[in-house]
C-alpha cells in the first residue's frame, strides 16, 4: 500500500492483477451483467489510482476492494430501480391505459432516461445521483463535496430542468 500510495505503476498492476478476475466475476454474480461488472471493477480501480495518496485502508487491501466493488454494485441496482421506477410513472401518468403489454418501448425509455441523466454536466450529475440514488440531503450532499448548500440547491435546479427539457417528449400528453 506505501508504494501505491507514492505512485508505484507496478504496485498497481500488481493489486490489479491479482483481484480484477475475481472482483468481475464478484460482480457478475450481483449485477447479472459481465459488461457492467467489468466496467464496476474497472471504475473502482481507477478510484483507488486517483486517490492513492489519502485512501486510509485500515484492513486487507483485497477485503477493501470487495466491499467497494459490492457498495457500486448495489448503486448501480438502485440507480437502475430508479430509472425504472421513473419510466413506470411516466407510462402510468401518461399513457391513457394501462395495457403494459403494449409497452414494447420500456427498454427504450430507461436507456432515454439514462442518457438524459448522463448528459448532464458532470457536478451536476453528480449532485443529482447523490440526491436521488444515495438519498443525501443536501446539506450532507455539500459537506461531502466540499460545496455551499446553496450551489446544490442549485446545482439540482439546473439538473431537474435539463432533465425536464431533454424528456419533455415522454412527458408530453399522447
Amino acid at each position: 500500500m506505501e508504494r501505491l500510495r507514492n505512485g508505484d505503476m507496478q504496485a498497481f498492476e500488481v493489486l490489479f492483477k491479482a483481484y480484477y478476475e475475481k472482483l468481475c466475476l464478484f460482480a457478475n454474480r450481483l449485477t447479472d451483467d459481465l459488461h457492467v461488472a467489468e466496467e464496476i471493477v474497472a471504475d473502482t480501480y481507477a478510484f483507488i489510482w486517483e486517490k492513492r495518496e489519502t485512501l486510509l485502508i485500515s484492513y486487507s487491501f483485497r477485503a477493501y476492494m470487495y466491499r467497494a466493488v459490492q457498495n457500486r454494485c448495489l448503486n448501480h441496482l438502485k440507480h437502475r430501480n430508479v430509472v425504472r421506477e421513473y419510466v413506470d410513472h411516466v407510462l402510468q401518468a401518461h399513457l391513457p391505459t394501462h395495457d403494459y403489454q403494449d409497452l414494447v418501448r420500456e427498454e427504450e425509455l430507461e436507456r432515454e432516461v439514462a442518457e438524459a441523466i448522463e448528459s448532464l454536466p458532470e457536478k451536476c450529475r453528480e449532485i443529482f445521483k447523490l440526491s436521488r440514488y444515495q438519498h443525501l440531503r443536501y446539506s450532507e450532499i455539500a459537506r461531502q463535496l466540499g460545496l455551499s448548500p446553496k450551489t446544490v440547491e442549485r446545482q439540482m435546479s439546473i439538473a431537474l430542468e435539463k432533465l425536464r427539457r431533454h424528456l419533455k417528449h415522454l412527458l408530453a400528453p399522447a
